[in-house]
């Protein structure tokens, strides 16, 4: 794959994965708080919230090892699906992260 391409395809999953996110937000979330569900997880599991989100990251990475394991490669739809699951819950993970840190969200604006 050429550079140019590849750029393409940087971009296009970029904007898959920002799409999902808004989609499923507006799906999951009804209240302000955006980890709210992932909080709920935990608690009724007792562990903490990045535990329980990465529980359910763990579940899709499963299903890529899977796909690259199968001995035909699968349609592109479907790994396209599930790479955009696998890195939206690192976004969030990296988001739950920086709400636990009270981290500055001021180096996103740079």
């Amino acid at each position: 794959m050429d550079r140019k391409t590849f750029n393409m395809l940087v971009d296009y999953q970029i904007a898959k994965c920002k799409a999902v996110l808004s989609y499923k937000g507006d799906e999951y979330v009804k209240g302000e708080d955006v980890f709210e569900h992932f909080k709920k997880a935990a608690s009724l599991q007792g562990i903490n919230t990045r535990e329980a989100l990465f529980g359910m990251l763990a579940k899709h990475i499963v299903s890529i090892s899977e796909l690259c394991a199968e001995e035909h490669c699968a349609p592109t739809e479907i790994w396209n699906e599930k790479i955009c699951d696998a890195i939206n819950y690192l976004i969030l993970l990296s988001g739950v992260v920086r709400d636990e840190l009270k981290a500055e969200i001021e180096e996103m604006k740079e």
